[in-house]
């Protein structure tokens, strides 16, 4: 598929390329711009990398600098690395349909508008800051603030548990010990109250939870 220079894309780096063929067919019935890697005509938003591939670290490397790539989805497995992007992992075996609706859901979720936090604050989870409306202030967040931050609107009042946050933001198996989450609570804590933000983040229980 050809695109405009500065159209946003889904690359894809799949290691068979008949795959590819099949996935960016079915793509176009669904409006979903994909090109194969290295994305030559266009920028991209998300980058699809197979875990086949055996510079799939480097390729993950490559599309994380690129300013206009919001995601990384990795087909199989991740790499043990630290990105600064969101990282979403499809696990093999995966029909094309539903690595295709994969794609869609998570390309529609970055595409979202700012989500109201509470009255008078906004989220944008594509922009990744956070807006008082009274005066336009913002603080910036990082990428797995946003990701988190998004996973505990979602979840309301009740939370989720602290293991299904590491597995999810930083794809930490259960048991291991780690202080990340606490890290990042602590500093999306101090954006919330550095914003008068009336929210309240905290751990109850094992569970994380944001309330007013």
């Amino acid at each position: 598929m050809l695109l405009p220079a500065t159209s946003p894309c889904v690359v894809a780096a799949l290691a068979d390329a008949a795959i590819f063929q099949t996935l960016e067919q079915a793509a176009r019935h669904s409006a979903l711009p994909m090109v194969a890697a290295p994305p030559e005509p266009s920028s991209p938003f998300l980058a699809l990398i197979d875990s086949a591939l055996p510079d799939r670290s480097a390729q993950a490397t490559r599309f994380a600098a690129q300013e206009s790539c919001r995601a990384l989805l990795f087909l199989g497995t991740a790499p043990e690395m630290d990105f600064a992007l969101p990282v979403r992992v499809v696990e093999q075996p995966v029909r094309l349909a539903t690595l295709l609706a994969f794609c869609e859901k998570t390309w529609q979720a970055l595409h979202q508008p700012p989500r109201a936090l509470c009255p008078g604050f906004l989220f944008d989870p594509r922009g990744r800051f956070l807006l008082r409306e009274a005066d336009a202030a913002r603080a910036v967040l990082t990428a797995k603030e946003a990701e988190m931050l998004e996973i505990l609107l979602s979840a309301g009042e009740a939370g989720v548990a602290r293991e299904f946050l590491l597995q999810e933001v930083w794809r930490y198996g259960a048991g291991l010990e780690t202080h990340t989450l606490e890290t990042h609570i602590y500093r999306l804590r101090q954006k919330l109250e550095k914003l008068a933000c009336p929210l309240t983040l905290r751990m109850e229980q094992g569970r994380c939870k944001l309330s007013a």
